[in-house]
């Protein structure tokens, strides 16, 4: 699993490349913090163990969790 200091250095240097606001979502450091919690338990508790499925959790939620408040509503998936 990923730990937080590679997932705010991955978020920096791109932000730093592409452009974007700085800091981080609502939650803050926390929050970035706890998606790769929340990825990790997922996959614990559940028996994730699919490298693809783990790469799909980490697409979804590290967007949300590095993302304004504005950004990351664009980034909800509509109801099924």
């Amino acid at each position: 699993m990923l730990d937080l200091d590679y997932v705010v250095t991955v978020h920096d240097e791109i932000r730093a490349e592409l452009g974007g606001l700085a800091g981080y979502a609502a939650g803050g450091r926390g929050g970035v913090e706890a998606a790769p919690q929340r990825i990790e338990n997922h996959a614990h508790y559940n028996g994730l163990d699919d490298v693809f499925g783990i790469a799909a959790m980490y697409a979804v939620q590290l967007p949300k969790a590095t993302c304004s408040t504005t950004q990351t509503n664009a980034l909800d998936l509509p109801a099924a």
